[in-house]
């Protein structure tokens, strides 16, 4: 009977051994899953960052572009002057009459926080302001030719209403706003 104890002693002892085994691998596969999804996460954290200098590459390449474009369109008062008359000769060529031309030299642009960059832009922005009179598709396509040949001026309003003078004719009160800066 010895012998039989010591057997059953021995083969509870190596069922236990197996359990013990068996549930320890099954808890190191578990915290092997977890790590793994957490390299998988930081993996997939560190693949996004590295597009982080890309994007910001591109948005500086993007400002430079736009500074560029901001410093071409800058209007002198000489250019202005001229373009208001070519303006005036336009309307005529298309039987408008331009009446209350009005340039505020004002900076119209908002306020904001300076900053101490070097290479900020110094970008003002004035409006002018005019009356046309005349008829309504020829005053239509007045505002076209200004709008796609005429890059300095950008519409800011249109208001459109029937001349009371003129049985046929409208009145357009149009405002523009050009781009210039104290550094031209």
């Amino acid at each position: 009977m010895n012998q039989k104890i010591k057997y059953y002693t021995l083969l509870l002892i190596t069922l236990t051994l197996v359990m013990v085994y068996l549930f320890d691998a099954r808890r190191i596969k578990s915290k092997v899953r977890k790590v793994q999804v957490s390299i998988k996460e930081i993996d997939s954290k560190l693949v996004s960052g590295s597009t982080v200098l890309t994007e910001m590459n591109q948005v500086r390449d993007d400002l430079l572009d736009n500074k560029e474009v901001l410093g071409s369109i800058k209007v002198s008062g000489d250019q202005l002057m001229n373009e208001l008359s070519h303006l005036k000769g336009l309307a005529d060529e298309m039987g408008i009459d331009i009446n209350d031309i009005e340039i505020d030299p004002r900076n119209t642009f908002p306020v904001f926080e300076k900053n101490n960059m070097s290479d900020q832009i110094q970008l003002e922005r004035q409006s002018v302001n005019f009356t046309l009179s005349g008829n309504f598709i020829e005053i239509g396509k007045f505002i076209d030719e200004v709008q796609n040949n005429h890059s300095m001026f950008q519409i800011q309003y249109c208001s459109i209403g029937l001349d009371s003078l003129d049985p046929n004719g409208v009145i357009a009160q149009m405002g523009y706003l050009t781009y210039g800066g104290p550094d031209l």
